[in-house]
């Protein structure tokens, strides 16, 4: 999937802009700290950790932690597809 196809995609998921900017980095740069996502992003760091906590609890992201530092991750695009489906289950009933 490309960018902008998943970009189009997360924002039918409910996320913001600063959130899809932060998965789609995790996406291609990998596991990273919250000040490694700022610098990748360009999001105010207390922001990105905001928003990280938002999509840990989305169930976007996981956190990793690795040698005593917390890491996020990004899940991928099948888990994506099934909170997706989980919220089209809950719109027919």
């Amino acid at each position: 999937m490309n960018d902008k196809k998943l970009q189009q995609f997360l924002l039918g998921l409910g996320l913001d802009q600063y959130e899809v900017n932060i998965y789609i980095s995790l996406t291609k740069k990998g596991i990273l700290t919250t000040l490694e996502v700022a610098r990748e992003t360009g999001i105010d760091r207390a922001k990105v950790y905001r928003r990280l906590e938002v999509m840990k609890k989305k169930g976007i992201v996981e956190e990793v932690i690795d040698e005593n530092k917390k890491r996020a991750k990004a899940v991928d695009i099948d888990r994506l597809e099934l909170i997706l489906q989980e919220k089209e289950e809950k719109f027919r009933i």
